[in-house]
C-alpha cells in the first residue's frame, strides 16, 4: 500500500496502491479490519410511493384533527383548479375535466 486517507466526514477511506483492488480487499477483510456485507436490495419504487402517500395522509389526517384526508385534499386542489380555468372561460376543456376529477375524489364512497 503506497497511502491511505481516512475522511471522517463522509465516512470514507482512500487507499491509494498500484495493486489490484480485489487483493487490496482481500488482504484487509482477512485481517479483520472491515467486513463486507452483501448489498441492500433497494425497496421496490411502487412500495416507496405507497409508503410515502400513506404517511402524507396520516400527516394530514393528524394536522387537521381528522377533518381532511389526503384524497379530499387533491379533491378541493383539483376544484380550485377548475374554478380557475373557468374564469379564464375555458370551460368545455380543462374546467369540465377538472371539475370532473374533483367530483370523483370528493363524491361520497359507496
Amino acid at each position: 500500500m503506497a497511502r491511505a486517507r481516512i475522511r471522517p466526514n463522509t465516512s470514507s477511506v482512500i487507499i491509494d496502491t498500484l495493486a489490484p483492488a480485489e487483493t487490496v480487499l482481500k488482504t484487509l477483510q482477512d485481517s479483520g479490519v472491515f467486513k463486507l456485507l452483501p448489498a441492500v436490495k433497494p425497496v421496490p419504487v411502487a412500495q416507496a410511493i405507497s409508503l410515502g402517500l400513506t404517511r402524507a395522509d396520516m400527516a394530514i389526517g393528524h394536522q387537521t384533527e381528522d377533518a381532511l384526508d389526503l384524497r379530499t385534499v387533491f379533491g378541493l386542489a383539483l376544484l380550485a383548479a377548475a374554478g380557475g380555468q373557468l374564469v379564464r372561460g375555458r370551460i368545455a376543456g380543462p374546467a369540465l375535466t377538472l371539475g370532473m376529477s374533483a367530483y370523483s375524489l370528493l363524491a361520497p364512497r359507496r
